[in-house]
């Protein structure tokens, strides 16, 4: 009776380390009022997060990527469909996706123990 008491007692501190150790990370979103400048920072961070953006036609969407550890996935669609961009092991560099089409698009970053961050930038026309 005592070692069984004892083999519970183990299994369930066990249960709540490994359970204390699995962490979804952390993520911060921050960007202006004006939706011009959107920035992510991600700290071993795994999970799907999404936000909406409206572009006019020929905007141009500047975007830095810094990648310390992880896995961080990127996509821009619009709502009829138009895939702007769909990137995945993203590391640390600078594009610019020019859109097309004028409308609402969704941001998606996706990541697997991601730590770094994502700048939005709307570049002046």
């Amino acid at each position: 009776m005592k070692k069984t008491l004892i083999i519970l007692a183990f299994v369930a501190t066990l249960s709540m380390a490994v359970a204390g150790c699995r962490t979804d990370g952390n993520i911060s979103v921050t960007g202006d009022e004006l939706g011009t400048v959107c920035r992510v920072d991600l700290l071993r961070w795994s999970g799907r997060e999404e936000r909406k953006l409206f572009l006019s036609e020929n905007d141009n969407l500047q975007v830095k990527t810094t990648r310390h550890s992880g896995n961080i996935a990127l996509a821009i669609d619009s709502t009829d469909g138009y895939n702007a961009y769909a990137g995945n092991g993203l590391n640390t560099g600078m594009f610019v996706i020019r859109v097309h089409e004028a409308g609402e698009y969704t941001i998606t970053i996706a990541g697997r123990d991601a730590t770094g961050s994502i700048e939005f930038t709307k570049l002046p026309k």
